[in-house]
């Protein structure tokens, strides 16, 4: 549906750490005519900082998850700019963590 709002623009793959997993995804992205936009890695820095009630940008700002976080965000804003009628940000540095 183009309605503006939203387009589906791949999958991002949230790791759960079994078998084969990056081939099983990618499978079901060509499956669905689709790709693998961004995979996260299974990390325990997640559970913690759920643990804790915060973020992991927030809980863990220096782990590794946390850059992936905000790789992720640029890599999301990267492929936002071509979504007619979709909301663009020119400046994110207000965001938790994004700088």
């Amino acid at each position: 549906k183009q309605d503006g709002y939203a387009r589906f623009g791949g999958l991002i793959q949230n790791s759960r750490g079994v078998e084969d997993e990056d081939c099983l995804i990618s499978e079901a992205a060509k499956e669905i005519g689709s790709e693998v936009i961004f995979r996260l890695p299974r990390s325990p820095t997640v559970q913690q900082c759920e643990s804790k009630d915060s973020t992991v940008v927030s809980g863990a700002p220096d782990s590794d998850m946390a850059g992936l976080y905000r790789k992720l965000s640029k890599v999301l804003l990267d492929r936002s700019d071509d979504i007619s009628g979709g909301m663009k940000i020119d400046d994110y540095s207000g965001c938790d963590g994004c700088n």
